[in-house]
């Protein structure tokens, strides 16, 4: 019994958000040294393994997200659909604002690099977004969900707007197949064994990759519709996925996706001009646009929102985020000298933006 005890307990702490930023950190510190003491090596490594990392494992985290979410909107704080507005509206004013930001300095600047990205700046990672908020304390349950729906909704806004700008090829016929699939789960979710969701995940993905769409996105959808009965069923195989993600698939994922090939940035005037207008436009774009957006809907439908005092740090930490930003910036830019000074300033701006914010939630939970 007593050992029973002891997996239970390291289960749980191996499932906890808190674990999850830490092997997060300890992955980008990582990555960090070892892009910049073989950068060839670490190139190659990348190059034959980033796809499966974030194309398929990533699935995973989806799916824990999507879990959650699925939770909260049936007994929990989303259960009332209108507590949602305020986080979907954070979202898309921080989508408009970073946009805004980036076309108006690179207007100003005469950056045209910067105006052709204007994308670039607009996604958060939920993985460095709910790491952080790992990293600050007791936040309460409503923020972090606040945080949760903001993040999701950020980047689902963003790789639409990927799929929809021209930068990235979509498929028709697929793209019709992954709406129909994704309304045909959502009109049948309660007739829908439990085993079966694994082969409905594997059919949603599949559709929404031969589409043109970011796949993993197709878990959020699945683990939001099962249904609450299997999802308390399958607990334990749950809590077991989300350790999994915790301890492989996120210090993997962040091991890919932050380290810097430093020989590659450009120093020139042009150069570091388009880094500060980028950084700039992620960090103000976010802080205000999330800002602005909690306060106008929350005005409008009388639903309550996180203080003035919260949504400061929340936009820092909403401002963390590479992966669809380079995704986004690889389909402008190419394998150029901007590319590379694009990376390095969304992870300089991811590391710069996380730490004020947790610096200032924690101050706030004293």
């Amino acid at each position: 019994m007593a050992a029973t005890n002891f997996f239970s307990l390291d289960l749980r702490r191996a499932a906890s958000a808190t674990t999850a930023g830490i092997t997060l950190s300890i992955a980008t510190v990582a990555a960090l040294w070892w892009s910049g003491l073989s950068p060839v090596t670490y190139r190659s490594v990348v190059a034959s393994t980033s796809p499966f990392i974030l194309t398929g494992l990533m699935t995973f985290f989806f799916l824990v997200i999507g879990l959650d979410l699925g939770h909260e909107l049936s007994d929990g704080f989303l259960r009332d659909a209108r507590q949602s507005l305020p986080a979907l509206s954070a979202a898309v004013g921080g989508m408009f604002a970073t946009a805004g930001c980036a076309l108006l300095i690179g207007h100003l600047g005469e950056l045209p690099a910067l105006e052709r990205g204007w994308g670039v700046p607009m996604a958060t990672d939920i993985a460095f977004a709910l790491a952080a908020l790992s990293l600050s304390g007791a936040i309460g349950r409503n923020l972090r969900h606040f945080v949760l729906v903001l993040a999701v909704a950020d980047d689902i806004g963003s790789v639409l707007v990927l799929a929809f700008s021209g930068h990235h090829l979509l498929r028709g016929w697929w793209v019709a197949a992954a709406i129909g699939g994704g309304m045909t789960v959502v009109l049948v979710r309660r007739h829908v064994p439990l085993v079966a969701w694994v082969a409905v995940l594997v059919a949603l993905w599949v559709c929404f990759f031969r589409a043109g769409i970011d796949a993993p996105l197709s878990a959020v959808l699945v683990g939001m519709c099962i249904p609450a009965a299997q999802r308390v069923s399958a607990a334990r195989a749950f809590r077991i996925l989300t350790a999994g993600v915790n301890l492989v698939v996120l210090p993997l994922f962040a091991l890919v996706a932050t380290g810097v090939i430093w020989t590659s940035l450009s120093r020139s005037p042009q150069g570091v001009a388009v880094a500060m207008g980028l950084a700039i436009a992620r960090i103000a774009g976010k802080v205000i646009g999330i800002a602005a957006g909690a306060i106008v809907a929350s005005r409008v439908t009388g639903v309550s929102r996180p203080s003035l005092a919260q949504l400061l740090p929340v936009g820092l930490v909403c401002a963390m985020g590479v992966t669809v930003p380079l995704i986004f910036a690889h389909q402008v830019y190419g394998d150029s000298s901007t590319y590379a000074v694009t990376t390095a300033t969304l992870l300089g701006v991811t590391v710069l933006s996380g730490a004020t914010g947790v610096v200032l939630l924690r101050r706030l939970n004293r």
